[in-house]
Formats: structure tokens, sequence, C-alpha cells
């Protein structure tokens, strides 16, 4: 279960990254979540097929 301010990540192939002062999901390379870090209390990835940024 999601709680306010925490973020799960389930699809296969999902893009984790930041952009300005916000993390962004992206899926088939369109924006599916942006959250402002300060809103933003944890981050959980549950699939193996997912990607990161390096920034």
């Amino acid at each position: 279960m999601e709680q306010p301010g925490e973020v799960v990540v389930t699809d296969f192939g999902s893009f984790v990254g930041k952009k300005s002062e916000r993390l962004v999901v992206k899926k088939e390379g369109r924006i599916v979540l942006e959250v402002p870090f300060f809103d933003l209390r944890s981050l959980v990835i549950e699939t193996s097929g997912a990607g990161k940024a390096n920034s």
C-alpha cells in the first residue's frame, strides 16, 4: 500500500530519473509520474527491469 510521499515502481521497463528538483518516472519514453523531492518520503523499486539516470 502506498503512503503519501511514497513512490513504488513495479512496471518492467520503467525509467527513474531526476529533472530539476523532481523525481521522474518514465514508461516507454513518456513521463508517467513527477514528484517534487520535498514531497518524496520513500522510493521503492520492485522490478528487476527498471533503469536509472546517473546525474
